[in-house]
């Protein structure tokens, strides 16, 4: 059984319990329910005013090559059942809350964006059936401001040779938009392997956010020692997703709603309720102070 890293409830304050819930405070719009000069310097010789002045050498400084663009194609990436589908989910809610104009693609031939449908336009491709070009065309709508791209598991190597062969990045740059990865991570070295691939392939033509699951780890240490303080300079930003016990997950995937519905419907128990409202107010403010905002295109 996976419990949060975080205490769950216990000797805690459970929001949700003998008070309200209160949507405000998690920034979504349920339904129901945010060069000096150094004095004293000497008068050069005539030999060294002859000499020219050495350059100092500055530090590195964090990745800042590009504007940052109103329009983003963002492709949630990664091994299989490492919380993909989840992680767009969450995405969904905070771009609807923003009043963002979305597009939403599905590669997964089991429906699990089904309970978005009435919220966003959601159109399933074959990514490995030639079907791609439907993207390409969404480039020209100048309604859309986000194309959120839920990737197959794993194959890792039909994407990268996809972004080449087809020459998005620069489709993307010819049309005003710019590429964010989202990849969630768990505690297997596999992912990191998978991250360090798409980091080979489009270097610093794309950005790219970590999801660091807690449903599977707390400690990430391999990420940690190898990827972490790497990633603000090659355009990448963290994020945390707090685990969430088995059973008020499993709720909510039978509910079969948007996870913003999910804590206020009285089907669902209502310190499952309380659980579920935390968890999401954690990724969002996650999210929020954080630089991956502005690379998943975010408004203030």
């Amino acid at each position: 059984m996976k419990l949060n890293c975080e205490e769950q409830g216990v000797g805690g304050r459970v929001w949700g319990v003998g008070e309200e819930i209160a949507p405000s405070t998690l920034g979504i719009q349920a339904p129901s329910f945010q060069d000096d000069n150094i004095g004293g310097a000497l008068s050069p010789s005539p030999m060294q005013s002859s000499l020219r002045e050495a350059t100092p050498t500055l530090p590195p400084t964090p990745y800042t090559p590009y504007p940052i663009h109103d329009k983003r194609m963002i492709m949630t990436v990664g091994d299989s059942r490492v919380g993909k589908s989840t992680v767009t989910k969450l995405l969904v809610e905070r771009y609807q809350a923003q009043g963002q104009k979305i597009q939403l693609y599905n590669h997964d031939q089991r429906n699990r964006l089904k309970a978005y449908e009435n919220l966003v336009p959601i159109k399933n491709l074959d990514f490995f059936g030639g079907e791609t070009d439907t993207i390409l065309k969404d480039l020209n709508n100048q309604d859309l401001k986000i194309i959120l791209v839920d990737m197959p598991g794993q194959y890792v190597d039909k994407i990268c040779e996809y972004i080449d062969k087809s020459q998005l990045l620069d489709l993307l740059v010819v049309y005003g938009w710019r590429l964010t990865f989202v990849q969630p991570i768990s505690h297997r070295k596999d992912c990191l392997d998978y991250l360090q691939q798409l980091i080979d392939t489009a270097t610093n033509n794309a950005n790219y956010v970590v999801v660091k699951n807690q449903h599977f780890d707390c400690s990430f240490r391999e990420y940690c020692r190898t990827m972490q303080s790497k990633l603000p300079f090659i355009g990448g930003a963290e994020v945390e997703l707090t685990a969430l016990h088995r059973d008020h997950y499993q709720a909510m995937e039978e509910l079969g709603k948007p996870y913003s519905s999910c804590y206020q419907d009285t089907s669902i128990y209502v310190i499952y309720r309380s659980y579920i409202y935390r968890w999401l107010k954690h990724f969002f403010d996650s999210v929020d102070n954080s630089s991956a905002s502005k690379y998943l295109g975010m408004t203030r």
